[in-house]
């Protein structure tokens, strides 16, 4: 047995965040542990790599190969360093600037197998982009027990498929903590759901998926699945938006005094998007989806092309003044997308400040309509944005993209940073204030699956180019191109009561 927990409790600021935990981890064998926000999972991770802040008080026995973990901070790196890798949400790792990603990692076949440009500097990667490099660097270490905490929240659905058959296939003892039901079920052969810090259930991770003994798991469970609600909308009319030709490209300095060749984001693009319409903007990582949303919302540029909103012709940053009222976008992280000092009262009024035609009265009403458009209180208006969690603070961007009455709302992969759970709500929501506020919407999305839920069409985007166009359904069941076969089948089977995926070890 590599590792044994045994009635494992944490205390930390007189709350008892892990009380009575235990299980056993064979080697090779990959372990998962699930349950809600709050549920003490996080902890679980951090006290076994002992990386638990100080003041923190723990209880109970966790021997490694026989032998009790280590109680010095040097003992403890040393452990880290040949024995334990841990890649943990909560901490975010000191980079060295002068360092590429193939320097970091250090095994030049792992770095292709993630992916991952090799000469690049680690501190020009993307979010997911560094945490699939955190990842490989800690596989290069080849520890006997990795850690890995929510290791799929930061990346798209192809990149989340490729990580779950990467991993399958590695030899050490993994512990794969998070909420996503579907990952783990792929990936583990037991599983433990936590509560509140307690056991809730134990076992062979087909057996308690499929035949869940106590309520919180079918809850948890039945949560996991996506289930958004598909409303009446308005009638799909004439040409609202039209793109010809759009092609925009990034520029980078990866050294000092120099340029790398620019990275071609959009070539060639033309598409329409009529009036009553969701359309959706569907690739990987890279394909050219967020470039675009941002051009159409009026804070990117193209470099050619254009972009005829209303018979007005732009190409990005040029929207017309006046138009801007017509289109607002709503962020993929929402924690990006307001000013720290500004409550979220004003943050949801300011887009009014471009239209001065409106009464005092008049906005107050707006501002009414769409708090409960979205199911927000007036309570959360004396708020800032550090007082809410991700879900809500998206449902508050989403109240400000609205406020406007525009007639065009851009959501660039709104649901990626949420829930199973959230996700469905989310989606339903945005099908329902559709309805009530007959918008067209551009939404991108690497998850071709969710967008059947909300978009009457999709665009396939693969390296900057419109390779595939549909229904989403019918490009889910017949792909006419690879890269929309590569989206189909980045779907993770569905997990729930009597629906499993199977387990390889």
């Amino acid at each position: 047995m590599l590792l044994e927990v045994s009635k494992l409790q944490v205390e930390l600021d007189d709350a008892l965040l892990v009380d009575g935990l235990s299980f056993s981890l064979d080697r090779g064998e990959r372990l998962a542990i699930v349950g809600q926000s709050g549920s003490g999972k996080s902890t679980v991770g951090l006290a076994l790599a002992g990386l638990l802040p100080r003041g923190a008080a723990v209880k109970g026995s966790v021997l490694l190969d026989g032998a009790a973990l280590p109680a010095t901070p040097a003992a403890w790196a040393e452990l880290r360093r040949t024995r334990i890798g841990i890649v943990a949400q909560t901490t975010s790792p000191a980079l060295d600037p002068a360092q590429t990603v193939a320097q970091i990692i250090g095994n030049a076949e792992l770095v292709a197998q993630f992916g991952l440009p090799p000469e690049r500097f680690a501190s020009r990667l993307t979010s997911a982009e560094r945490q699939l490099m955190q990842i490989a660097a800690a596989l290069a270490r080849k520890p006997d027990l990795l850690i890995l905490d929510e290791p799929f929240a930061l990346l798209d659905a192809p990149a989340e498929k490729r990580l779950v058959e990467l991993l399958q296939s590695q030899p050490m003892a993994m512990l794969i903590i998070g909420h996503d039901l579907a990952a783990a079920s792929a990936l583990s052969q037991r599983i433990v759901v936590l509560n509140q810090g307690r056991v809730v259930e134990n076992g062979p991770t087909a057996q308690v998926l499929s035949r869940p003994m106590e309520d919180y798991s079918r809850e948890l469970i039945a949560g996991s699945r996506i289930r958004a609600r598909t409303l009446m909308r308005s009638p799909i009319g004439t040409t609202l938006l039209e793109a010809q030709g759009v092609t925009a490209v990034i520029r980078q300095r990866d050294r000092i005094f120099s340029r790398t060749k620019p990275i071609i984001a959009l070539d060639d693009v033309s598409f329409v998007l009529r009036r009553g319409e969701a359309l959706a903007v569907v690739g990987a990582a890279g394909a050219g989806k967020t470039t675009l949303a941002r051009a159409v919302a009026g804070i990117g540029r193209l470099r050619k092309g254009k972009l005829i909103f209303e018979h007005h012709a732009y190409r990005g940053r040029d929207l017309p003044r006046l138009l801007r009222g017509e289109i607002s976008l709503v962020f993929s992280d929402p924690r990006q997308a307001f000013s720290p000092r500004m409550t979220l009262g004003a943050s949801i009024a300011e887009p009014l400040l471009l239209d001065q035609h409106h009464t005092i009265e008049e906005q107050t009403d707006r501002l009414m309509d769409v708090l409960e458009a979205v199911g927000i209180t007036t309570e959360h208006l004396e708020l800032y944005p550090r007082d809410l969690g991700l879900y809500e603070l998206q449902l508050v961007a989403l109240a400000r993209a609205l406020i406007g009455r525009p007639r065009l709302v851009v959501l660039d992969d709104p649901v990626q940073l949420l829930n199973a759970r959230q996700r469905g709500d989310m989606l339903t929501l945005i099908n329902r204030v559709r309805a009530d506020f007959s918008f067209s919407a551009l939404i991108t999305s690497s998850n071709l699956d969710l967008m059947r839920h909300i978009a009457d069409r999709a665009l396939i985007l693969d390296g900057g180019r419109l390779v595939d166009e549909g229904k989403p359904g019918e490009l889910l069941d017949n792909p006419n191109h690879a890269a929309t076969r590569a989206l189909a089948d980045a779907r993770l089977p569905e997990v729930g009561i009597g629906v499993v995926a199977p387990v390889g070890r």
